[in-house]
Formats: structure tokens, C-alpha cells, sequence
């Protein structure tokens, strides 16, 4: 099943390694900040603030204030480090991005759906239709996205629809 968090609407190529980029630095800022929480006995707490947030100005609207969901990135946390892993040469121009290359633009809507949780709220690049607006929050609850099958190992790396290419390590 498909939510409207999981769309895999096509991106503006000019915008989609802005898109990548913008993802990978608020996945990897999530995993510092619960990293930080466990050091300082703080993984309790529901909320913090991100570490950094740059609004690239590729969204549909400017990004509202947001707090980083420490519990739903303690359960997201092997499979948000993994999806972002499968990211990093797009993410630091090691590989160009094709947004017409399905894993790629597979690996990036699973990655902005994983954040879209993190911080409850839509991300919608320009020129997507068919989605809710940047800042709206986001009406799936965590179970919800779980029991859909968002955030599956499967559905988030080995995805059967999206092959994996041959030179990429299973």
C-alpha cells in the first residue's frame, strides 16, 4: 500500500540532488541528535530542537519550525543509517543524481518519508502534485506508517518492484 508520505512523484531534475542533499543532512542531524540524547541521559525526552536547518528553498513553502521526534528516530534508526548509506555519493556529488533512475528516486522518497516522521510534517518539492504542502502536519501516526508497510527493511532498501543494480553490494 502507498501513502500519500511514500509518493514517488517525479522531482524537477534541478531540484532533486538539492533534495537529496537537503534529507541526508536532516537524517544524519536526527541520528547526532539522538546520539547526543543517549550520552546525556536525555532519550526521553519526546522532542528537540534539529542541530541545523537550512530551508534550500526547493519546497512548495518555507519549512515552519520543527522538532526532531527522539523516539520515532530511535525506531527508524537502523533503517534511516541504511537508506542514508545507499544515499551518500548522490548526497555528496561522488554520483550524479538522475531523478528518471528508479532506485535513486526510490532510496530519496523513503528517506523524505523517514524525516517526514521524524518531524511530523510534509515535505513537498516544487513542482510535485498530488501532495500536502511543506509544514503540514503529517495525519499518519507511527503505527500507522508501520502497519502500511512505510518503513519495512524491504520497503526501505531491497524494495522488490525497485531492482537493485548489479553493482551495488546487497
Amino acid at each position: 500500500m502507498q501513502t500519500e508520505t511514500t509518493s514517488t512523484t517525479a522531482m524537477d531534475p534541478a531540484l532533486f540532488s538539492e533534495a537529496i542533499r537537503f534529507f541526508y543532512s536532516q537524517a544524519s542531524d536526527a541520528l547526532k541528535q539522538l546520539r547526543e540524547a543517549r550520552k546525556s541521559g536525555r532519550i526521553d525526552e519526546d522532542t528537540v530542537s534539529p542541530g541545523h536547518l537550512q530551508d534550500p528553498e526547493i519546497f512548495d513553502s518555507p519549512i515552519p519550525s520543527l522538532r526532531i521526534h527522539l523516539k520515532c528516530v530511535k525506531e527508524l534508526e537502523e533503517d534511516l543509517r541504511e537508506v542514508r548509506a545507499h544515499l551518500l555519493d548522490y548526497a555528496t556529488g561522488a554520483a550524479p543524481a538522475n531523478p528518471d533512475d528508479p532506485y535513486v528516486l526510490h532510496q530519496l522518497c523513503v528517506l523524505r518519508s523517514m524525516m517526514e516522521a521524524i518531524y511530523r510534517v510534509h515535505f513537498t518539492v516544487k513542482g510535485e502534485v498530488g501532495r500536502a504542502a511543506t509544514g503540514t502536519p503529517l495525519a499518519m501516526s507511527m503505527d500507522d506508517l508501520r502497519a502500511c508497510g512505510a518503513f519495512t527493511h524491504e520497503t526501505t532498501v531491497y524494495e522488490a518492484v525497485v531492482p537493485m543494480p548489479t553493482s551495488r553490494p546487497v
